[in-house]
């Protein structure tokens, strides 16, 4: 009766460990993760068993926003529904995206401080183009990005240091990092905000740089942004910094030097960062958030010119995944054109995806979609105030159905991005397959 009884015990037991397991593996791949949200692109998965049937919540409409010939328009994958959404004298651009609030963040120019690069304030829109609201008011803001909630903003702001001066002893205009509240309209620079870099010091006479380039973390609770203590174009990106803070403006910490286009990791555990010694000699490496541990993807080449434009991270195939394109220039006997890769932040191991063999047509600036397993990709060059002969191309993650989506010219910043469906849910159905087959868990 005792043996009895204690095979009864073990065997519950050993099926109350197996059952704990399970549903340890579902809830780390399947329970609901509201803020996984990365570069306005929504990897949401809802818990259900295998077999359950239950109504659930539509996967996001995932749709194209992009700034032709200074205006702001959005277009769906499939090249239909192209609607404008701005009309104004001014240029928009530099556009960031919000999920939870269903809006976009971005910088009506005004003056340019040279070719690519404009300065205005920030505006912000709801996609179907209505409530325009100007979050910001005589800022010079060049770069901006929107927390993930929705509540922040990074806010990279030219301004005149007067205790900073030039060769020639006068004051020198400079970027700092700002965080702003993101819907609050009309703050000027003596509104509330957060200088994350107003401290940092150049490390050279003659200016700086300052900081320029920002990206979120999944939760909205940190920040990584780069700072250049120098103004000299002959050092490249070698002396550029890489910082992360609490978005409270604390605990800043100096992590990388000699970094560009930071994009942080879905898990909020690490950052793709281009590296390297001038923008026309880089690679791509995955730094951890302390700074800590880095993992070479793509190494600095020796004898050839490569430059790396700003990688996008989403989630793929279980593991953190990071979509960059390597562009090839004429020389030293390699090929020249630009290459689209998706690389596995874990193993190392990338794909080409597509390539463009013309160095005046090459691709850039990838952002994609988990549930629908797309790319969008900006083809050609384009320059605010000069030529543009951009176009917007899609293909899917796996490399196929490559297709150009606008005739253009001057189609240009084009991202990807996931709006809630109205109608709440579908019919009965599985949502396991639903929501975890577009990350390659379903079986």
């Amino acid at each position: 009766m005792m043996k009895r009884r204690s095979r009864h015990i073990i065997t519950l037991t050993l099926s109350v460990m197996m059952l704990m397991i399970f549903s340890t593996a579902c809830i780390c791949w399947c329970a609901p993760i509201d803020t996984m949200v990365h570069n306005g692109n929504c990897a949401r998965i809802m818990y259900k068993s295998p077999s359950s049937k239950s109504k659930v919540p539509l996967p996001p409409a995932v749709s194209i926003a992009f700034v032709k010939d200074g205006d702001i328009w959005r277009i769906k994958e499939d090249g239909s529904e192209k609607k404008q959404l701005t009309k104004t004298a001014d240029n928009e651009s530099c556009l960031s995206y919000s999920y939870s609030k269903g809006r976009l963040w971005y910088i009506k120019t005004s003056t340019y401080m040279y070719e690519s690069v404009g300065v205005g304030d920030v505006w912000s829109i709801k996609m179907d183009g209505s409530d325009p609201k100007q979050i910001t008011r005589g800022i010079k803001a060049r770069f901006v990005s929107v927390s993930p909630d929705g509540k922040k903003i990074a806010v990279s702001v030219v301004r005149e240091r007067s205790d900073i001066e030039s060769l020639q002893g006068q004051p020198i205009e400079t970027s700092d990092m700002w965080l702003m509240d993101a819907e609050t309209t009309g703050q000027t620079a003596s509104s509330s905000h957060i200088d994350l870099s107003g401290d940092l010091k150049m490390s050279q006479v003659g200016g700086r740089d300052g900081a320029t380039f920002a990206d979120w973390s999944s939760q909205s609770d940190k920040l990584v942004f780069t700072y250049k203590p120098d103004s000299s174009a002959s050092v490249g990106i070698s002396t550029k910094e890489l910082y992360i803070v609490n978005t409270d403006g604390k605990d800043r910490k100096k992590i990388a030097t000699g970094v560009d286009y930071p994009s942080f990791l879905p898990n909020s555990e690490s950052i793709a960062v281009a590296f390297g010694v001038h923008w026309d000699i880089m690679g791509l490496k995955i730094i951890d958030s302390s700074g800590t541990d880095q993992k070479e993807i793509e190494p600095i080449p020796t004898t050839i010119q490569v430059s790396i434009g700003k990688p996008f991270a989403l989630w793929y195939q279980i593991d953190p995944q990071v979509l960059y394109v390597a562009s090839v220039q004429e020389g030293g006997g390699a090929t020249p054109g630009t290459t689209v890769y998706l690389a596995d932040t874990k193993t190392g191991e990338k794909k080409a995806l597509c390539f463009s063999p013309d160095v005046t047509d090459p691709f850039s600036i990838p952002s994609a979609s988990v549930y629908t397993q797309r790319i969008v990709l900006q083809r050609g060059i384009s320059g605010m105030q000069g030529s543009n002969n951009a176009t917007i191309w899609t293909v899917k993650l796996d490399g196929s159905e490559l297709k150009q989506l606008t005739d253009g010219p001057g189609d240009t910043e084009p991202i990807l991005f996931e709006e809630k469906r109205k109608g709440g849910t579908t019919g009965t159905t599985n949502a396991r397959n639903v929501f975890c087959h577009k990350l390659d868990i379903q079986k």
